[in-house]
């Protein structure tokens, strides 16, 4: 991996990567955004400068940041971008959490309301009455700052020649409008009627059928926003000259979005079922408990499968398992040289460094596996052991440091996959295997039985 002053200047970026697959920056920007090349690729840090200068050329600063940031964090010896992080990415951090609240709270509503009815208990009827109203008005209230923030970026977005260019900003965010703009429209109407803001007798006690329709819509917008990803990549791979390994890797990447694309429309359709459902009074709380299944389904196993589904149609599952060590390595370095200095903390990023320069020589070479798979083992196991330690005392509430708990979820999704290997790399295999899987650490931070047992040696010794 090339340090910062090896990084290819523009002219040599463009070059090579016309040399190599022919693609233009617009081109190497979508082929970043979908992760199409991991850091041990040859065309990995030319893609990311190309698709780095389309961003550049076009004002798009969101996708321009997380694109110098991930080039910071792949590259040796990166440095700290002097570039304040966009209002989006503040946005980002609580959206998700806050939006599955907000959506777990209404539709337990929903819930509850349908069971009240159905059993006629007065009590909760009329406790589920005072809710409705605050309820209703964080239903569309969660949609003011993400779809303003878009309006005015695009109210503000001009091109390479300083020109107005709303146009392609609002293309490219185009599926992202059109959810908050129906779903906020929605929820205002709904509110209105609840809150007697207005009258609209047309709807009057079926506004239901809008939310219904709003949903229907949400599996049209859903399925399209997926099917455009896959259009764009498949173009990709039909470009003439390409390399075949470039064209396998496209071709894993489209594998992966047909899968998202199938578990978002069916999450879309399970709650367009629930929602219609819910319209026959007798049976509104099937339809009411489908609806908060589905949601639960959503949150807690769509990206299980997603992220297990992404290993499974890699073409190299262990040069993806380093990438997200790498970009994970450099997000805890940052995060501690963040914190208070300490002499502890000093140790502990002294140790993360150490790692992180490991992981930035290591290569996959197809002649030398074994070789591949042993130094990638080692490094993991030494990541295992730093990220055991922690600068603060452990307590009740916090019984792991943040360290190794976000190890943890970045290598759940690899602790049960079965890479495709030869039998020459079979040992090297399992003992990488057993480095996943394993769990405890002792006060040394020695990995326990899994790996003994995959090491007869260290068994003996």
């Amino acid at each position: 991996m090339p340090t910062n002053s090896q990084r290819p200047t523009q002219r040599q970026s463009r070059a090579t990567q016309q040399q190599d697959a022919q693609f233009n920056d617009a081109q190497a920007a979508k082929l970043h955004e979908h992760g199409v090349f991991v850091a041990s690729d040859r065309l990995y840090q030319n893609n990311l400068v190309a698709a780095i200068q389309y961003y550049e050329q076009e004002k798009f600063n969101n996708t321009l940041h997380a694109a110098q940031l991930e080039q910071n964090r792949t590259t040796t010896n990166g440095t700290t971008l002097e570039s304040p992080t966009p209002i989006k990415t503040h946005i980002g951090h609580w959206s998700g959490p806050l939006n599955f609240a907000r959506l777990f709270l209404l539709r337990i509503q929903r819930e509850v309301n349908a069971v009240a009815k159905m059993t006629n208990t007065t009590a909760v009827t009329s406790a589920i009455k005072g809710t409705s109203k605050p309820l209703a008005v964080i239903a569309w209230a969660y949609y003011i700052p993400r779809l303003f923030y878009t309006l005015l970026n695009a109210s503000s977005h001009h091109n390479k020649e300083g020109n107005a260019n709303a146009g392609a900003y609002l293309w490219k965010n185009r599926f992202n409008i059109s959810n908050d703009m129906a779903w906020l429209g929605t929820g205002l109407t709904t509110c209105g009627i609840t809150m007697n803001w207005w009258s609209l007798p047309l709807l009057g006690p079926h506004g239901m059928y809008l939310t219904v329709g709003l949903y229907a819509f949400d599996v049209i917008n859903t399925a399209a926003r997926c099917q455009s990803e896959i259009n764009s990549l498949q173009q990709l791979a039909n470009t003439r000259g390409i390399h075949q390994n470039t064209k396998d890797k496209i071709t894993a990447k489209i594998d992966y979005l047909k899968a998202k694309r199938n578990a978002n429309t069916l999450v879309a359709l399970g709650l367009l079922t629930g929602m219609a459902v819910s319209l026959c009074p007798p049976i509104a709380v099937v339809g009411a408990s489908i609806v908060v299944a589905t949601c639960l389904i959503s949150f807690f196993c769509k990206d299980r499968y997603l992220s297990k589904k992404e290993i499974n149609t890699s073409t190299n599952a262990v040069a993806l398992l380093h990438h997200k060590l790498v970009l994970h390595v450099a997000k805890q370095i940052d995060r501690m040289k963040k914190k208070k200095p300490t002499e502890n903390r000093r140790k502990k990023i002294e140790r993360y460094q150490a790692i992180k320069k490991k992981l930035d020589t290591w290569q996959w070479k197809p002649n030398s596996e074994q070789t591949a798979y042993s130094e990638l083992n080692t490094i993991l196991q030494d990541l295992k052991k730093s990220s055991s330690t922690d600068v603060a005392a452990q307590t009740f509430f916090a019984s792991k440091p943040k360290t190794e708990t976000e190890l943890n979820n970045v290598l759940a999704p690899f602790k049960d996959h079965h890479w495709k290997h030869n039998k020459s790399v079979a040992k090297y295999y399992k003992q990488l295997k057993a480095t996943l899987t394993a769990k405890k650490t002792d006060r040394n931070g020695i990995e326990n039985n899994a790996l003994v047992r995959s090491n007869p040696q260290t068994a003996a010794a």
